[in-house]
């Protein structure tokens, strides 16, 4: 099978959950397709080479991020610059055809008009984190005209659903809501949770460290709303010698916060595995209510149980009450002082999670997917 993958920003190095999500899915890719290609569109401002990844990865530069400028002046949300993408589609389609694919599998709504350009035995999959909605409307908050730019973004949403051939979603109930939203047939809607990579048997953790606790937050979304609850609500109620550890970029976001000295803000960590092996458990205190946190699942794959919010355990509720805990923020540190480590139950199903299992799944979608347009994949 030739696949060729559409980014909407780049994804290499990774520094958020969507692009984790992106960035291992085509590393599993590049694994179980015959041909992979990742093309991903960036913005002038991101004038650093492409690094090296583990598949084939190419950027294409879109010169629309110049009207990003405007929401920097606060004068304009980032829908015109969504909206404007669409006149990359033509671009993109040559770029995807050099060598003509099986499945094009573009993220996120802004790109499905590649559609138009495509032979139509090429089937387009649409993949939906189902965020899109939430992470915008503080652009759109207290805007002149925020109405008019909820409807644009609604019908950005819409016009790519209609056009994908099919759409795949994180959670069960994202594919509700994006069937309800926008009257989608639900034979076109499919779930493929997002995965973690299996590495080797978690060691035992030093004991100079059994009492740190994680939080990753990228700054986007509910992650610096979250860190400062974490902050104010969580840390004062720690046990003596428990520290809790803030990594990501979301510590830009809390300088000149005023925080207890046992919370400790990490930045942004490259070997996100090491510092994970080396914590007790993972909180996760966030409240966005839709898509699913690769960092829980990230966690768990790296042997740390998780402690959560009921809307930070989206898209994982088979596994609370066994690795995930869910409580109130209050309840966190009583859940802290009892959680136990992974069970061998635990594991065996966390690993139904593992990318070689999504990859599989995700594999035999596509070939349905090829073999209803008539056409054999290779």
């Amino acid at each position: 099978m030739r696949v060729v993958s559409l980014a909407p920003f780049r994804i290499a190095p990774p520094r958020s959950g969507g692009q984790r999500l992106i960035y291992d899915g085509a590393r599993r890719w590049a694994m179980d397709a015959d041909s992979f290609l990742c093309l991903a569109v960036t913005t002038l401002r991101d004038r650093r080479p492409p690094p090296a990844t583990p598949f084939r990865y190419q950027e294409i530069q879109a010169a629309t991020s110049l009207l990003l400028a405007f929401e920097r002046a606060r004068l304009l949300p980032k829908i015109p610059y969504l909206w404007t993408l669409r006149g990359y589609a033509g671009r993109l389609a040559r770029a995807v055809l050099r060598e003509p694919p099986d499945v094009v599998e573009v993220h996120l709504p802004w790109l499905v008009s590649v559609r138009r350009h495509l032979p139509p035995p090429v089937r387009v999959v649409l993949t939906m984190q189902n965020v899109e909605s939430v992470w915008h409307e503080p652009l759109l908050r207290r805007r002149p005209g925020a109405r008019l730019f909820r409807r644009l973004l609604f019908r950005l949403e819409a016009a790519g659903m209609a056009l994908a051939d099919h759409v795949v979603c994180l959670t069960n109930r994202d594919r509700q809501e994006l069937i309800n939203r926008h009257q989608l047939a639900p034979e076109r809607v499919t779930v493929i949770p997002p995965g973690f990579f299996a590495g080797p048997p978690r060691e035992a953790i030093p004991t100079e460290r059994r009492h740190r606790v994680l939080y990753i937050g990228s700054g986007f979304g509910d992650s610096e709303a979250a860190a400062r609850r974490l902050i104010a609500v969580v840390a004062p109620r720690l046990d003596p010698g428990t520290s809790l550890v803030i990594a990501g970029d979301v510590c830009r976001k809390l300088k000149g916060v005023p925080r207890p000295p046992m919370v400790e803000c990490a930045g942004f960590v490259p070997d996100l595995e090491t510092l994970l092996r080396g914590c007790k458990a993972l909180l996760n205190p966030e409240c966005l209510t839709t898509g699913a946190h690769m960092k829980v699942i990230g966690a768990l794959g790296a042997g740390l149980p998780v402690i959560s919010t009921p809307e930070g355990a989206r898209g994982f509720e088979d596994l609370v009450g066994g690795p995930i805990r869910v409580g109130s923020l209050e309840e966190f540190p009583a859940l802290l002082r009892t959680i136990p480590p992974l069970s061998e139950a635990d594991r065996e199903a966390i690993g139904r999670y593992e990318w070689a299992e999504i990859g599989a799944r995700r594999v035999a979608l596509y070939k349905e997917l090829c073999e209803k347009s008539g056409r054999t994949p290779a």
